[in-house]
């Protein structure tokens, strides 16, 4: 089977999955059979059809969460600022609800905001989310669904889709500052379960430790576009057993941890003509961040970063992705790193510049392209090296028709990792690093003023 067969690319494009989703979202425009005003809290609805409903945060009485379950075609619109209780886990909850929209919610404190489940054909818009100490807003076994122009700022974590949710469009979305620094606290982060998670599991227990063949409950079709991701202690985007996803045209911008990572068996995904630069320092790293991320081993530098830098996309258990025509620069330790069982994937039309500027005396240095064997003939994870993840060489690559402009060596790949194929790359060494190392620090702090420039402009 030829490589291009075996990833599926025919069965991929960008305009199949756009004009699916485009079929499928929600258009609710009545007429509506009756009308409610949510004055007071808590607040339920059940078993009907065809409502308008209207929340004026302002005016809101007392105090608690908001239920939807067994509806369908309606409406929930929303004006002013809902400031939460830190004791209710979700202030509006949806269930098993069919054709509805949800605009213009916003909210301030609190936990989580949103969350939907076994859901479909429905649209959340306007939807703004901060300081809260959980998500943003959590999709569940859902189908058919848009989220657009939402914003969360200074959440803990901010949107998750998860377990067998499907043609979801997250797009216009802005996604920054956020405080935690797991992996599932990332800007958007698609995760995979087993069918033993309920709703009731959310968000604490769908992290299983289980193998990647136990997590069948896999996202997919999930599309991500025109998305800022900007500022977070983890992840920009973090892939957690995703398939066939499509994300296209957003920033990654200065996340502490990697833009992206691909991770948990996801595949067959594209990751297309996107803007990944400044992710990966691990700045002012914490006791407990450097014992979730077992770097423990690895020195902090002066400035309290840790010398164990993250690229600006890891594949790590990641197979038949498509990584093309992306730019990416000045991501601190590396562009694009294949850690471990990288399988089958294309890396091609890329631009990377400048991507090794956490280079230091610690470490071996980074490069723009790595494609490594981490964990292959080691002891890394011992314990759960059999059943949990594959640990294997990156093998059957493809690396073609990028573009790298590097301080250093632009593409390294390890003994283990055999098989890939590198061809038609263009190399050349970055004229930013040709001079001495005190210009080379100065390229961060100048480009994080026109990123802060940046975020102004389209109002973050």
């Amino acid at each position: 089977m030829s490589l291009r067969a075996a990833q599926g690319y025919a069965n991929l494009s960008s305009k199949q999955i756009f004009t699916k989703i485009a079929e499928v979202e929600a258009d609710v425009t009545g007429p509506f059979t009756h009308r409610f005003e949510i004055d007071s809290l808590p607040f339920s609805l059940h078993n009907q059809k065809g409502i308008s409903l209207t929340l004026n945060s302002n005016q809101l009485q007392g105090g608690g969460s908001i239920t939807i379950a067994h509806c369908k075609d309606f409406i929930l619109t929303a004006s002013g600022t809902s400031a939460l209780a830190h004791g209710d886990k979700f202030f509006l909850k949806i269930h098993n609800c069919h054709n509805f929209i949800i605009r213009g919610l916003q909210t301030t404190g609190g936990r989580h905001t949103l969350l939907v489940t076994d859901s479909q054909l429905f649209r959340v818009s306007q939807l703004q989310v901060e300081k809260g100490n959980g998500y943003g807003i959590i999709i569940f076994n859902s189908s058919n669904f848009s989220l657009e122009h939402c914003r969360i700022e200074g959440n803990l974590a901010g949107i998750m889709v998860v377990g067998r949710s499907q043609n979801g469009n997250i797009s216009n979305c802005n996604i920054g500052n956020l405080r935690g620094f797991c992996n599932c606290d990332a800007g958007v982060h698609l995760c995979a379960t087993s069918r033993a998670i309920t709703p009731e599991d959310l968000p604490e227990n769908c992290h299983e430790p289980l193998s990647i063949e136990q997590k069948t409950w896999r996202p997919r079709t999930i599309v991500i576009r025109n998305t800022t991701c900007s500022d977070c202690r983890a992840q920009g985007i973090y892939l957690e057993g995703a398939v066939n996803c499509l994300m296209q045209n957003n920033i990654l911008l200065n996340n502490n941890k990697e833009g992206i990572c691909f991770d948990w068996g996801s595949c067959y995904n594209l990751f297309i003509e996107n803007t990944v630069t400044l992710n990966g320092e691990r700045r002012t790293l914490s006791k407990e961040e450097i014992m979730v991320d077992f770097i423990s081993q690895y020195p902090l530098l002066e400035d309290g970063s840790s010398s164990m830098k993250l690229p600006g996309i890891s594949l790590d258990n990641g197979c038949m992705n498509l990584v093309a025509s992306n730019k990416i620069s000045s991501n601190y330790g590396g562009g694009i790193k294949m850690i471990r069982s990288a399988m089958l994937n294309a890396i091609r039309t890329n631009t990377l510049v400048a991507n090794t500027i956490g280079n230091n005396r610690f470490l071996p240095p980074f490069h723009g392209i790595s494609v490594l064997s981490v964990g292959a003939g080691s002891k890394e994870f011992t314990d759960g090296k059999k059943s949990l993840l594959d640990f294997l060489p990156s093998v059957a690559n493809l690396i073609t028709d990028n573009i790298l402009q590097e301080d250093g060596l632009a593409l390294f790949l390890d003994k283990r990792s055999q098989k890939n194929t590198v061809q038609g790359n263009t190399i050349s060494r970055n004229p930013a690093c040709t001079g001495s190392k005190r210009g080379l620090k100065k390229i961060p702090a100048f480009l994080r003023r026109g990123a802060w420039r940046c975020r102004h402009i389209i109002g973050k």
